[in-house]
């Protein structure tokens, strides 16, 4: 995690902040002492004006012995993390699967409906309900618990096979949705209304955008984090078509040689530093797209992202922890003014920081000789309004660089590294087992303490469970919706955890835990278990009559019962005669029926129909 350097972002702070150490004579520093942010007369600490390496690009830097006292401290949030449920689940009953319904974007399920029951028209089959939905999700992560994996039909097989140890998963048989209903939902599945290929003008992140707005949405309504934040990427695999070469390609693909997958969409993550819970992503759209988003203009990527995702909790005096792709004096500086406190790894974005200074002292080439493992050097300086902020090296193997306005050289716990050694006993070899312990201030104890958090919650994602593996696909965008629904399933697992080892139970293993979840949410009898669906839209369960604009046959109306001759209105949009009606714009009780041709017969009259009712 400590070597991890963003190398798509040509113009983050990394690229922006130059590598190029600016040097002054001594009497330059001190002609324009009155000009040099930074370090001012009245500041406690080792006068070092004449040392050319704490002046970097002309930010004076001040030498510290300790910092026995955060002096932030009653300016940070202090709250533990907790969850906003709904009134409908009981607090004392919860299942697997009300936490994975907590934490999927449900908001925007009638949306997705609507879109997937046009392109279900079009083929002239039945319309998907939430329910079926719901079960649908499910038998996908059934897909991930079986021994055997592999395309589709895989799982319908019934029966042993023979010369094999491998016995069919019958998912007919047993979970009740036929092979072809399942392929027939996952090819009319989608987040927009169709049309027939995208336009230069068109949004080429639309097939997938709402999905992603919806699962912001979701997480600010749903979950309140705790004191800690942290920064990261997280990659979609797509090894299938780029947008660059091919129309129906991924819009965009990042290249990251150093990931185990790293071939994909790239999305920048926020999450909560206590339960590892992802809070929001923000797509990584290509270079012009990324500088047309909110702060890039001023700040550049690095800096810009880190605005962004952490947007809704600016005021609230958090500590956002972020790796070196994200860190910067800049970054500290932006938080800084907008509420937000700052943990985080310098290495090539290093503008006005000491970086110079840390290494010289870490390479021995300081006062004092090399320092021994664990030990630190302190430097301080402050911003244009007075606030201090502190530039820490920590002597590990490597010498850690990192920039905190929060935290203290108290002594933290001690960091242990299991290690192995090889000895030669009684004339036979033997492995012995040891700690290495290395000392450590509070300041590096509380950075590290959740440094790593998203890289965790991707092993989750991408080894564990590993459903982008499972779900083969030509579509990019339901690459990225399956990576995203492994997100909501990994956070629904933490929350559990979170909750169970609040109360100081003992957790089920993350397998276990979606075997059950699996079963719940293809079983999905919700009112029995206390888990009924919620409309977002208005809040009534789904057990309640809601309308959809779906179109159906005018025939299917309960006045036309036994009617054998062909029923049709005149469209309200071509104004020719169509033999279907959109039921959510219909009101039958008052005999009024919006006749609308259906997609699929040359006609843009249903497409144009919900462009209306969107606007």
């Amino acid at each position: 995690m400590d070597n991890i350097v963003d190398e798509n972002s040509t113009d983050s702070d990394s690229s922006n902040d130059s590598d190029s150490e600016s040097s002054s004579s001594g009497e330059d520093v001190n002609a324009q002492r009155d000009e040099i942010p930074g370090c001012d007369v009245g500041m406690s600490g080792t006068s070092t004006e004449s040392h050319p390496l704490l002046l970097p690009h002309g930010r004076q830097w001040c030498k510290l012995e300790t910092l026995s006292i955060d002096p932030l401290i009653g300016q940070r949030y202090h709250s533990n993390a907790c969850f906003h449920w709904p009134n409908l689940v009981d607090q004392h009953q919860k299942t697997n699967a009300d936490y994975f319904i907590l934490f999927y974007p449900m908001r925007g399920l009638s949306n997705m409906l609507m879109c997937t029951n046009l392109n279900m028209a079009r083929k002239n089959l039945p319309p998907l309900g939430k329910g079926e939905f719901i079960k649908y999700l499910g038998l996908r992560l059934a897909m991930t618990c079986e021994p055997k994996r592999g395309p589709i039909p895989v799982y319908w097989q019934v029966g042993d096979e023979p010369g094999s140890v491998y016995t069919g998963a019958d998912f007919g048989g047993r979970f009740g949705m036929t092979r072809h209903r399942f392929q027939d939902i996952t090819n009319c599945f989608s987040f927009t209304v169709p049309r027939d290929g995208v336009g230069a003008d068109d949004d080429p992140w639309q097939d997938i955008r709402p999905f992603i707005e919806d699962f912001n949405l979701t997480r600010q309504k749903n979950i309140i984090p705790g004191c800690h934040l942290t920064v990261d990427e997280c990659m979609s695999t797509w090894k299938g078509s780029d947008g660059e070469y091919v129309a129906e390609g991924m819009p965009h693909k990042t290249k990251i040689a150093r990931k185990p997958e790293g071939v994909g969409a790239e999305m920048k993550a926020l999450a909560c530093g206590e339960t590892g819970i992802i809070l929001k992503l923000d797509m990584m759209e290509g270079r012009e797209a990324n500088r047309r988003k909110d702060f890039s203009q001023e700040y550049g990527e690095g800096t810009a992202v880190m605005l962004r995702l952490t947007k809704e909790y600016y005021g609230t005096g958090r500590v956002v922890h972020a790796e070196s792709a994200f860190s910067s004096v800049k970054t500290l500086l932006a938080l800084r003014e907008r509420g937000l406190f700052f943990m985080g790894m310098i290495k090539t974005a290093h503008k006005e920081y000491p970086l110079a200074f840390l290494k010289s002292w870490a390479n021995g080439d300081e006062e004092g000789g090399k320092p021994s493992r664990g030990n630190y050097c302190l430097l301080q300086t402050q911003s244009q309004h007075g606030l201090p902020f502190y530039a820490l090296g920590w002597a590990d193997r490597k010498v850690k660089t990192i920039i905190s306005n929060v935290g203290s050289t108290n002594p933290g716990s001690i960091s242990k590294r299991l290690r192995h050694r090889k000895e030669l006993v009684g004339g036979v070899w033997e492995t012995t087992r040891y700690y290495k312990e290395i000392q450590r201030p509070s300041m590096v104890e509380e950075f590290y303490s959740c440094f790593g958090i998203i890289d965790v919650h991707d092993h989750l994602r991408q080894g564990s469970l590993a459903m982008e593996r499972e779900w083969y696909t030509h579509k990019w965008w339901h690459r990225v919706f399956t990576t995203i629904f492994g997100i909501c399933l990994i956070d629904s697992y933490l929350a559990y955890k979170f909750d169970m080892e609040a109360v100081h139970n003992s957790p089920d293993d993350l397998n276990t835990y979606f075997g059950k979840l699996a079963y719940q949410l293809i079983h999905n009898n919700f009112l029995g278990q206390g888990m009924a669906m919620r409309n977002e839209d208005n809040g009534n369960p789904s057990g309640q009559a809601v309308k959809h604009h779906i179109p159906l046959p005018i025939k299917s109306l309960e006045r036309y019962d036994g009617v054998t001759s062909q029923v049709q209105f005149v469209c309200t949009m071509c104004k020719r005669k169509s033999s279907y009606y959109c039921p959510g714009c219909s009101n039958t009780e008052i005999d009024y029926i919006r006749a609308i041709c259906k997609p699929g017969n040359g006609r843009e009259c249903f497409q144009n129909h919900i462009g209306l009712l969107k606007h």
